[in-house]
């Protein structure tokens, strides 16, 4: 625990962020599981594939872009040691997640959404 470094003012404000990601993304997951357990199976199924379908897309434009418009900048590697992320920096995301998923069981889905 002592390799981690210590929680600095952006990191607090990343943890927020991706704790509020985390909780929305546990209520839409949610939201889908209970599409699939319904006769929305097709449409939920389809929410899924797009959803893929549109990532893919935009991981090839990317790649495509950085090849053709190549700024000629190339990352730093193993310029310094890098210090192991703070825990609750890490732990953030998938603490959100479970707070939406269980939020959504005792109605936080229609206060937020």
């Amino acid at each position: 625990m002592d390799d981690r470094r210590s929680m600095q003012f952006g990191d607090w404000i990343n943890a927020a962020a991706l704790l509020a990601v985390g909780v929305f993304l546990g209520l839409a997951i949610e939201g889908l599981v209970q599409l699939i357990g319904s006769p929305f199976l097709p449409q939920a199924l389809l929410t899924v594939l797009l959803f893929a379908g549109v990532f893919l897309l935009y991981l090839a434009l990317d790649a495509l872009v950085e090849r053709v418009f190549n700024t000629g900048v190339k990352p730093a590697r193993l310029a310094r040691k890098k210090e192991r992320k703070p825990l609750a920096l890490l732990l953030s995301l998938p603490a959100g997640l479970v707070i939406g998923v269980i939020g959504a069981q005792f109605g936080l889905r229609g206060l937020l959404l």
